[in-house]
């Protein structure tokens, strides 16, 4: 899914928490430079890469669970 922070929306949001209840793993990608991502996302992530950059090389093959450091609220 893409963030923007916590400037998601309440639809992206449920769908990653559908796809994360139903063990579906996410892949954050964050667009910018977000210091804040809404605990719901936070929560329900498998991984998060920065920018389309990050998703071009993350190694879907291994699938490692990579967390960023932004603060939750």
């Amino acid at each position: 899914m893409l963030s923007y922070g916590r400037n998601s929306t309440a639809g992206t949001n449920w769908e990653a928490g559908y796809a994360f209840g139903t063990n579906k793993k996410v892949i954050v990608v964050e667009i910018g430079n977000p210091k804040i991502m809404s605990l719901m996302v936070a929560n329900g992530r498998y991984a998060t890469v920065h920018g389309i950059e990050g998703l071009e090389k993350y190694p879907f093959s291994s699938m490692p669970k990579l967390r960023s450091s932004t603060e939750q609220k």
